[in-house]
């Protein structure tokens, strides 16, 4: 064996060889590809490659064309470039070989021909570009840089000479490849596309050669090929010949193998730069005049109009702040220093019809108002989206401000809606059910009411839907989780409005866009009919001869395809017109799912603390609803005793705070979070100061009066607001209590749906509640599913005698742990006088 063992061992100097096809190919040679931009002036080609050096993260400088000459000439030499990305390279050569070397103006580079006498003189020209042909492809450049007296320029090894009283700069040698430096060169080349539209465009049809048209000079040059309807860019048809043409040598164009071009900037575009963009001019002079205490603001109409006179007026973004700098030329003299607060640009005042508009101190209600109105003017002027429905199916994020309060409170009030859907798919409601509660929910909080309805402010109900969807978008793109969550109860809302909407605008609605597909006819119906007649329900048979079909793919509609109510075929569903809302429902969908997938990839480059802190509270409203704030006592005046607070937590309490009574009474004493979770709870349903300073001294029956006044009372008056910052402390909801101070294993606070084990829970429910079979198990499949909201609420329902969907009243959930005592108190109340009431109606029968 041990002989077999060393043959099997390979020999020491053999080497072993492994077959060619398993060999590695070796690695490719991967080169640089130079690039050309073309583009007006003003069209962000400068700012194009700057950006692509700082996301890279390489070194990048930008040399003028048109100060390069040949060698031997006043001017600089094409050198120079390197030394400049050198020295932003910090004189680091190796940094600098991977840099960017950014050549504007190169139009003017191009060959201006021979002069009288016949020689050519054109020493910024062709010259140029034969110095630059090397480098741009790729050589060793040796770069010789002196350091002044002053002490800039390359550190240096050298003391230096001297001579005749004065010190010789010392000298640094650097050698710098470019074989890997990317070379972007662009210009505006005036005159080129007229140059492609000579080479493109076609005479017309004669008897011999073919003749030029006017068409090949003016703007409405189309090419013989280009479909009709379509206006052709002559800069998107620039070839290698066209720049040879335009007086290049055919060695530098073969070094640019990409040529792109940019387009002249828009209104929208310009728009988009003044007002979105970081560091916009509109931001500048914002902070500007905030220096001064002074608060500017440009309304919609002016800022358009700023920009259409860019666009008129040509230089693409850098003629904004031309326009800007007259426009506020006068303000910017007239108001630091004065009695002015507020300054508004409006559209008159771009025009030139109108000065800026001035309001002092104590005014802002005139100036936000007069602000405010124009803008208005304008959404009117462009269309209100229609009825209840939300304008393009939430496509375009808010273009106006709003104020931080606006941000929080409207997200807040749509977010109660979204938790009340989402309560009601956890009981099961049906439909019909679940309509009313949402439409009742939307006419408290989030009212959208018909474009014909009258003294009623429809500009501010569309803005609050508007902002608070894109809020909330913020907010719960986070997680799969949360994506998946908040589209349903949006789609729930949606499909609420639709069918709550009249037919009028829900007609203009579908009109305002192009939901369906292409129409089936005649023939092809009477063909399908037998088909088509199988996927009709029998109470829409009768009508099948007026119904209209469309064809859509199947993707469109895959709640009929799960449901068979369409025909398919080769991959096309056969709707008919009564089911036309599917396609808008599932592109509804489709469309959500996709802008919170873009939402969740940008929302990391925010960096707003107070919006970030703000949209993490919203992200757990769906948890615990979004109850209202409980800060004060019961507004009938009702007060509450020492002694009857055994007597309320048995009838009134609900289970979290019927366990810390509980603890209470059997440890007489609760730790500083359970202090706190049912002090300010007792507070609020009624217990006044002293009330509260008995109760909680009887409570701590082990402790002795001197202790419990130095390390109780102070903290219990502070609950109140009497001593330390005197706030008035809110009671905590059922959000805080899931989501802030997580119990440990030895404390009493929390919620025990959401915090105590399934056995232990199960226990509580049944000694304290009498909870138990079936009910028992309805409450504990809430709590498996995380609806703790939606288990608390069925146990009030179960301890008050409610049937089920009944909630705490109108069918709502818990969302509070005082809304659950005062609503018990109320349905308290009204039974007692309604059996007060029937005794007082039989005494009189027996009269």
């Amino acid at each position: 064996p041990i002989a077999n063992e060393a043959n099997l061992l390979p020999h020491p100097t053999r080497r072993r060889t492994f077959p060619t096809t398993l060999s590695r190919p070796p690695t490719p040679l991967f080169e640089k590809s130079n690039v050309l931009v073309i583009g007006p002036t003003g069209s962000g080609k400068t700012l194009l490659a700057r950006t692509l050096a700082r996301v890279l993260d390489v070194p990048f400088s930008v040399s003028d064309g048109t100060s390069f000459t040949q060698a031997g000439y006043v001017g600089d030499d094409v050198e120079m470039c390197v030394q400049r990305l050198l020295q932003a390279a910090n004189w680091d050569p190796h940094r600098a070989a991977t840099g960017i070397i950014y050549i504007d103006e190169v139009d003017k580079l191009a060959r201006r021909g021979t002069g009288a006498d016949g020689i050519q003189r054109d020493i910024g020209g062709e010259g140029v570009q034969q110095s630059l042909l090397r480098m741009m492809e790729g050589s060793v450049v040796t770069i010789n840089a002196n350091k002044g007296a002053d002490g800039t320029g390359p550190p240096s090894h050298e003391s230096g000479r001297r001579g005749r009283g004065s010190m010789i700069p010392s000298q640094e040698t650097f050698h710098v490849d470019t074989s890997n430096i990317l070379f972007i060169l662009s210009g505006a080349f005036v005159g080129l596309d007229g140059v492609v539209k000579r080479r493109i465009a076609k005479g017309s049809i004669g008897f011999g050669a073919t003749l030029a048209t006017r068409q090949t000079e003016n703007d409405g040059f189309v090419p013989f090929f280009t479909k009709n309807g379509e206006k052709a860019d002559p800069w998107s048809m620039v070839e290698p010949t066209d720049l040879v043409s335009y007086g290049f040598i055919p060695e530098f164009v073969s070094r640019l193998p990409v040529i792109s071009s940019l387009n002249e900037l828009t209104i929208p575009d310009l728009l988009r730069i003044l007002t979105e963009i970081k560091g916009s001019l509109v931001s500048q002079y914002t902070a500007l005049f905030g220096y001064s205490g002074v608060e500017i603001r440009f309304t919609t109409p002016a800022l358009r109009e700023v920009a259409r006179l860019a666009k008129e007026r040509g230089g693409g973004a850098r003629g904004l702040r031309g326009i800007m700098e007259g426009l506020l030329l006068d303000a910017m003299y007239e108001v630091p220093g004065s009695s002015v607060r507020y300054v508004l640009v409006n559209e008159k005042v771009v025009k030139g019809e109108a000065p800026a508009l001035y309001w002092s101190r104590g005014e802002g209600s005139a100036f936000w108002n007069e602000f405010y109105a124009e803008d208005k003017m304008d959404d009117q002027g462009k269309g209100q989206p229609p009825g209840q429905l939300p304008g393009e199916l939430y496509d375009t994020p808010p273009q106006f401000d709003v104020t931080l309060e606006q941000f929080e409170s409207w997200a807040l009030d749509r977010l109660r809606i979204l938790a009340e859907i989402e309560s009601c798919f956890a009981r099961n409601r049906p439909w019909d059910e679940l309509k009313r509660i949402v439409d009742m929910q939307q006419k408290k909080y989030l009212s959208m009411n018909s474009n014909t309805a009258i003294n009623i402010d429809k500009d501010t109900e569309r803005k609050k839907d508007h902002v608070s969807h894109f809020v909330l978008r913020l907010a719960f793109c986070r997680s799969d989780e949360l994506r998946r969550r908040f589209i349903k109860a949006e789609m729930a809302l949606f499909r609420v409005r639709w069918e709550t909407d009249d037919t009028a605008e829900r007609n203009e609605f579908l009109s305002s866009r192009d939901f369906a597909g292409g129409k089936v006819s005649k023939e092809e119906k009477a063909e399908l009919q037998s088909q088509l007649l199988a996927c009709t329900p029998p109470s829409h048979k009768a009508n099948f001869g007026n119904e209209t079909f469309i064809k859509v793919p199947w993707t469109r509609v895959p709640d009929l395809v799960q449901t068979r109510q369409v025909y398919l075929r080769s991959g096309i569903a056969y709707v008919p017109s009564r089911s036309q809302s599917s396609i808008i429902f599932q592109q509804f969908h489709d469309d959500l799912e996709k802008a919170l997938e873009l939402t969740a990839r940008a929302l990391p480059r925010m960096d707003e603390d107070r919006l970030t802190l703000i949209l993490e509270h919203l992200s757990k409203g769906l948890q615990a609803g979004v109850a209202s704030e409980y800060s004060s006592g019961p507004e009938n005046g009702e007060s509450v005793t020492a002694d009857m607070v055994d007597s309320l937590a048995r009838k009134h309490f609900p289970l979290c705070m019927r366990m810390l009574h509980d603890t209470l009474r059997k440890d007489c004493h609760l730790k500083h979070q359970g202090r706190l979770q049912y002090g300010l709870f007792l507070k609020v349903i009624g217990l006044p100061i002293d009330e509260a300073l008995a109760f909680w001294r009887r409570s701590f029956s082990k402790i002795a009066d001197d202790k419990f006044t130095k390390e109780y009372a102070y903290n219990i008056k502070h609950t109140y607001g009497l001593v330390g910052k005197m706030a008035n402390y809110p009671a905590r909801s059922c959000q805080n209590i899931l989501t802030q101070n997580t119990p440990g294993t030895t404390d009493s606070h929390g919620c025990p749906y959401r915090h105590y084990a399934e056995d232990n829970l199960r226990t509580a429910l049944q000694t304290t509640l009498g909870i138990s079979g079936a009910d028992l198990q309805d409450v504990l499949s809430s709590v498996r599913t995380q609806h703790y909201h939606v288990a608390c609420t069925r146990v009030y329902e179960l301890t008050h005698g409610l049937k089920k969907g009944e909630g705490i009243g109108n069918g709502e959930t818990v969302t509070h742990p005082n809304e659950y005592a005062q609503r018990s108190r109320e349905l308290e109340k009204s039974q007692t006088q309604g059996d007060t009431a029937t005794m007082g109606e039989e005494s009189m029968n027996i009269d």
